[in-house]
């Protein structure tokens, strides 16, 4: 059997996949020290709490977050973490192996994924005050395969994911800057399809959307009997 080459070695630690610690350094060490920016057009910030969990409930339903939020202040080890969502959330019978798990809990876990939030919330409250003009977030656990449930019922792995930071942020944007944030478009650039932000878009936006559409075509189909003329265009949410 062929031994698996790593990705990249610092020292002693070899990294046999991308979603690691270094990511995060690599792409913060790159960013201190890139030249096309000057000192005074890019802010490093850390300043920022822990998302609370009834802001990660915008996005994740509150069987799964109660779960995560237990799990954290219970677990004193390193634990697969997709078989215990299939348990306790999907309630399914026959669960993924512990040895087959690529996606991990351990002691740091929840607080990690909890500021990953609380990065992205900060950003947007920085951003609709006008402190800065754009924001990028460099977070880890990543979110887009974390769907309302956690895992998706189809779903065989939680592909690293705990919450999903980008979805969360952008049920926070819409509901608590409802004057100034009208719409949110979401481009995910992975090579995986992002069946999480998917799934909490269909069921955390969409529906009351096509809810609104249907009402909107329904009062143009109205007034189109006295009025022949009007035309009405209906919004969309862009995702």
């Amino acid at each position: 059997k062929k031994k698996k080459k790593p990705l990249i070695q610092t020292g002693r630690r070899r990294i046999y996949h991308q979603e690691s610690p270094e990511r995060i350094s690599t792409a913060l060490s790159v960013l201190q020290t890139y030249k096309a920016f000057a000192p005074y057009e890019v802010e490093f910030s850390s300043d920022f709490e822990l998302a609370p969990a009834e802001v990660v409930k915008y996005a994740h339903a509150k069987d799964y977050v109660d779960m995560v939020m237990s799990l954290g202040s219970r677990v004193s080890d390193t634990v697969p973490f997709t078989p215990l969502v299939q348990k306790a959330v999907m309630q399914v019978s026959r669960v993924k192996p512990a040895s087959a798990c690529d996606t991990l809990f351990s002691p740091g876990s929840l607080n990690a994924a909890l500021r990953a939030v609380g990065a992205v919330t900060h950003a947007i409250d920085r951003l609709v005050a006008g402190t800065c003009k754009n924001a990028f977030c460099l977070v880890r656990p990543p979110g887009h395969h974390a769907g309302v449930k956690g895992l998706l019922k189809q779903g065989k792995s939680c592909g690293f994911c705990i919450f999903n930071s980008v979805a969360i942020g952008c049920l926070y944007a819409l509901q608590k800057y409802p004057d100034d944030i009208k719409r949110v478009a979401i481009v995910d650039l992975d090579v995986h399809h992002g069946n999480g932000t998917q799934d909490i878009l269909k069921h955390r936006i969409l529906p009351p959307q096509r809810e609104y559409q249907r009402h909107r075509r329904h009062r143009h189909h109205q007034r189109e009997k006295t009025a022949p003329s009007f035309s009405a265009s209906s919004s969309s949410f862009s995702a």
